[in-house]
């Protein structure tokens, strides 16, 4: 009969990470009419160059293919003058997030290129916004793609390995995959708490490295299409497949560096209080339907951007919205009373997760 059970257990696991799947499909379907970076609608075609009072446009959208930023395509309008220079850089429409993608202009990234001719623009080597970064190297690609394609005539777009192995990059691949081992051999809350602190400031801080819906939803929407899509990749694993292992709620516990934050606060904090049983279960049932909501919001195209306002992005300051800033804040301050509040009650994230690996007809919240 145990064996039985067991069975019966693991398939309601898997069912509820299909039906999860299946959610997150629909979300991105509904925001980029693509999934696994494949279009669901016929793309309208339009001239690649025009010629307009002496100005030759060139635009990417149909000469340039395989690019992506963080949810997309990043599509740009060039203007060259009659001397062969370029005068104007546009971005045209994009599923990038408008507070992410608005930095790039105001961090002069179109400036760079302004006044050189294509094949010196073609030459320069022009870095990635940060805070920005899937954005701007996507637009620099796609620019670098049609000043190709104007001198050659054709696209002759080449992935750089090398700009994924940066010092950057390869230490928050590191602490991951530490993530992921250290607990199979020590359980001693020193080590955990120096892990939990390493969190913070590689992943959250210095890397900006978090999963969010708006992360999966990017991810299920363009595939992998790059070597750029291993750390999210580690990420999803860790959260919805590790689960299945045994391993459940791994991401949240050992890896989220905002639940790191929320817990070190409070391991540091001499105001802490009880919430009683009764507030306690209140609190579940009131995070159960707002995630009700966010899913019903977002699965019917009604607001999506309402993915970029989690806590997480207290990490990307610079680019965050004000509410999820505020929001980040306050449940850090709400830590030095009670332990990880958001991930107990609000986390959006937190409870797809959940929701993900149930393995009975009842989700566990511990």
């Amino acid at each position: 009969m145990k064996n039985k059970d067991k069975l019966i257990s693991k398939l309601t696991q898997i069912s509820s990470l299909l039906i999860t799947i299946f959610l997150i499909c629909i979300i991105s379907i509904n925001r980029d009419k693509q999934i696994i970076g494949i279009s669901l609608e016929e793309k309208i075609q339009s001239g690649n160059i025009t010629y307009k009072n002496g100005y030759t446009i060139v635009n990417t959208s149909n000469i340039v293919s395989g690019i992506k930023g963080f949810a997309g395509a990043t599509p740009l309008e060039i203007h060259i003058n009659s001397k062969g220079n370029i005068s104007e850089i546009k971005p045209l429409k994009n599923s990038e997030s408008p507070r992410f993608f608005s930095s790039l202009e105001k961090n002069g990234l179109y400036t760079e290129w302004i006044g050189l001719t294509p094949q010196e623009a073609l030459e320069k080597h022009v870095d990635a916004i940060s805070g920005a970064t899937y954005s701007s190297n996507a637009v620099i690609k796609t620019f670098n793609s049609a000043m190709e394609y104007v001198i050659n005539n054709k696209i002759v777009s080449s992935y750089n390995i090398k700009e994924f192995f940066s010092i950057k990059n390869i230490i928050a691949i590191l602490v991951i995959i530490f993530s992921i081992t250290l607990p199979l051999f020590t359980k001693n809350r020193i080590i955990r708490y120096l892990q939990l602190i390493i969190n913070i400031l590689i992943l959250g801080v210095w890397c900006g490295t978090f999963l969010s819906l708006s992360m999966i939803v990017n991810f299920v929407s363009n595939g992998v299409d790059n070597i750029n899509i291993i750390i999210p990749l580690l990420l999803i694993i860790i959260a919805f497949i590790y689960p299945l292992f045994g391993k459940k709620q791994y991401y949240c516990t050992w890896v989220c560096p905002y639940g790191a934050s929320q817990e070190i606060i409070n391991s540091i904090s001499p105001f802490k209080i009880n919430i009683s049983n009764k507030t306690n279960k209140i609190l579940k049932i009131v995070q159960k339907i707002l995630w009700v909501i966010i899913m019903f919001i977002m699965c019917t195209g009604l607001y999506f951007d309402i993915m970029d306002y989690e806590a997480f992005t207290i990490f990307i300051y610079n680019q965050a919205y004000l509410p999820a800033l505020i929001i980040g804040f306050t449940f850090l301050v709400l830590s030095l009373f009670v332990k990880r509040p958001y991930c107990k009650y609000i986390c959006p994230t937190g409870y797809l997760i959940r929701f993900a690996e149930r393995s009975n007809y009842k989700i566990n919240n511990k």
